[in-house]
């Protein structure tokens, strides 16, 4: 719904459609891992599952494509 969460990833807008809270830690915006269910994004006071994601100029799609089509790799870090 609007206005909706986002963030940037190498520059381009990442609208998130379906995510989950996690309880992990990490630096604030690191890619901890990257699983069938999701991506695993630290948010420095515990981590959020991605799963379900609308890239910017693209059509919704699960966490799990858009890594496939966009390259993004454990380690990687979000604005």
């Amino acid at each position: 719904s609007w206005p909706g969460s986002w963030c940037l990833f190498l520059g381009r807008r990442l609208k998130i459609q379906r995510m989950s809270v996690i309880d992990r830690d990490g630096p604030p915006g690191k890619v901890l891992a990257i699983t069938k269910s999701g991506v695993i994004i630290s948010t420095g006071s515990g981590a959020i599952c991605l799963e379900q994601v609308k890239p910017e100029g693209k059509a919704t799609m699960s966490a799990m494509d858009w890594c496939n089509g966009y390259g993004v790799q454990e380690g990687a870090f979000f604005a």
